[in-house]
């Protein structure tokens, strides 16, 4: 039985959206989540999110300037990451260093630019990040605290 990967994605998806999806069928049964910009407001779709996370093995987050500051991305992230579920960040197309979320430095699994072997990726440890021009970053060890 495949596991199951949650896109989580504000209105606009990343650009390489539909190659992805096809990328990650190969190994995961696939749900999306879609959700409203915050624009700097606190999240008010926690229990959406929450819902959505129930029986996933990954979340996958789309990382730009439109996702930096949002806090339901953030929120996201950190559910998920609590739930001991992978969480892996992919650059869109234009994004710099600079539009990765606090939330994902601090709670994420893996960060890459697309396009790449994003089962590969998601199967390495220690695990992967890469900057949005394909150079590496310093690998980081992450500790989570599954409670339960």
């Amino acid at each position: 039985m495949l596991q199951t990967a949650l896109i989580i994605s504000l209105p606009s998806q990343h650009s390489h959206h539909a190659q992805i999806l096809a990328d990650l069928k190969k190994a995961f049964n696939i749900k999306e989540l879609s959700l409203n910009p915050m624009n700097g407001a606190p999240c008010n779709q926690k229990i959406l999110i929450d819902s959505a996370l129930n029986n996933v093995s990954l979340v996958v987050i789309t990382l730009s300037n439109k996702t930096k500051n949002d806090d339901c991305i953030c929120y996201a992230i950190q559910s998920a990451t609590a739930k001991g579920i992978k969480v892996l960040g992919i650059w869109d197309s234009g994004a710099h260093v600079e539009d990765i979320t606090p939330c994902m430095v601090k709670s994420g699994d893996f960060v890459t630019n697309y396009p790449s072997d994003l089962i590969d990726i998601i199967r390495q440890k220690p695990s992967i990040w890469i900057d949005p021009n394909g150079e590496t970053i310093e690998k980081r060890s992450i500790k989570k605290h599954i409670c339960g």
